[in-house]
């Protein structure tokens, strides 16, 4: 495959979600940080890498 010898892991990862919505931008952020906050995927990722978790309002 051509691969170079070294550290194949990953040390951070960044994402972004889009939504769009009608509903006060303020609860949606609430409920998007709770979310996040409880997501086992993202608690077990948080502990292997930098995660950076954005939530943009369209």
């Amino acid at each position: 495959m051509g691969l170079e010898d070294g550290d194949p892991s990953v040390s951070e990862i960044e994402l972004k979600c889009f939504a769009s919505t009608f509903d006060d931008e303020e609860k949606v952020r609430q409920a998007w940080n709770r979310t996040v906050s409880r997501s086992p995927v993202a608690a077990t990722l948080a502990k292997a890498v930098d995660l950076n978790i954005k939530l943009a309002l369209v």
